[in-house]
């Protein structure tokens, strides 16, 4: 019951600021993402369900992104991006006590694109000279997970 309890304050709170916000003093469209996200964030919670905190990480990381890259460019909302992905595991584990990985690839994915955009000139250029060898990374990661044993679980 309280998730979808939840859901309906989240959707009222949509709804009122789609109807009403024109009256409000600030534009609120670029903050709507945020919310939305945070309303995700805390119907998962209340729900009790994991997944929905997946749309709710992500719409936040988008929203921050969408209310700083205004000012500070692409590189900044590509981090805040990486940051949504990142709070996955993290809300997971303290919410849910459960542990899970796979949004650390997208992160350091998202993050690793924001930081190349921030570099100077000389990083610009060392970039594009060290590019063309990424598939010899992906090849030598390749070769140790089928030459090695995996750990055991715990």
């Amino acid at each position: 019951m309280r998730g979808r309890r939840a859901a309906a304050v989240v959707l009222l709170v949509v709804a009122g600021l789609a109807l009403f916000g024109r009256y409000l003093p600030v534009a609120w469209e670029d903050d709507l993402i945020l919310l939305l996200g945070i309303g995700f964030i805390v119907w998962a919670a209340l729900a009790r369900k994991a997944a929905l905190l997946i749309p709710g990480c992500i719409l936040t990381g988008i929203g921050a992104g969408v209310l700083l890259r205004s000012g500070h460019g692409n590189a900044v909302f590509l981090l805040c991006m990486a940051g949504g992905f990142a709070l996955i595991p993290a809300l997971t584990l303290a919410i849910f006590q459960k542990r899970v990985d796979w949004p650390f690839f997208p992160a350091v994915g998202l993050a690793f694109s924001g930081l190349t955009q921030l570099g100077d000139a000389g990083f610009q250029r060392w970039l594009r000279d060290v590019g063309p060898l990424w598939p010899y990374a992906l090849i030598a990661v390749a070769l140790y997970l089928l030459l090695t044993k995996p750990r055991p679980q715990s």
